[in-house]
């Protein structure tokens, strides 16, 4: 919330993929009702309904580019999708993303997070999920930003756990002059991107001019 230049408690959140509702009760805690949210999975629905039983119909079980196209006329000052994009497949990324900023009131943010590609541990956050399609770079925001005539108004990475960094620590110690390249690179291109080494995750708001 402190990077984003929403009147958050007038603006309407869509969430794509909410999993256990964590974003929707931290939204309650702002007094934030306005939220509506699309899951492909019936558990995570059944879930979600379980923690928040005073509001079953602010979650629909569905594909959230049918439901988008479906319902061209809802508008929304914020889009969030955590932990989504890099499962997607390049045709439905671009139509996903197509259709978030047409679903945006101008001026309307999309919340991304994603896995850094900019890491170190760049293999381990791209492979350790066998549904991973991708992971992203600030560069490849840079270019949907422009490509959708938005702007990237903020982006900050996430540190990794200790045992991510023990991981590392046993990698480097077996293929140390791989690693120490792999290093050198990842911390000049952190440290221009505002981007830290270890961050495993990347978290970018674009907003929609």
């Amino acid at each position: 919330f402190k990077h984003s230049s929403l009147n958050t408690e007038h603006a309407a959140f869509f969430e794509i993929g909410p999993g256990p509702g964590t974003f929707y009760n931290f939204l309650r805690t702002k007094k934030i009702s306005n939220y509506q949210a699309v899951d492909a999975g019936v558990n995570v629905i059944k879930t979600f309904q379980k923690y928040f039983p005073e509001k079953p119909d602010i979650i629909i079980q569905g594909n959230a580019i049918e439901f988008l196209q479906n319902n061209p006329l809802r508008k929304y000052d914020c889009v969030l999708a955590s932990m989504i994009l890099e499962h997607l497949e390049d045709n439905d990324l671009m139509k996903l993303i197509t259709l978030v900023v047409q679903s945006l009131n101008p001026g309307g943010e999309f919340w991304i997070h994603v896995p850094c590609a900019e890491s170190i541990l760049y293999s381990y956050s791209r492979y350790y999920d066998l549904t991973h399609r991708r992971s992203f770079t600030v560069n490849n925001f840079s270019f949907l930003a422009e490509a959708f005539n938005m702007k990237i108004t903020a982006k900050s990475g996430k540190i990794i756990a200790i045992t991510g960094f023990k991981t590392f620590i046993k990698y480097m110690h077996n293929q140390y002059i791989y690693w120490i390249n792999r290093f050198l690179f990842a911390f000049i291109i952190g440290v221009r991107r505002n981007i830290g080494v270890f961050s495993e995750e990347l978290t970018i708001i674009l907003k929609k001019n």
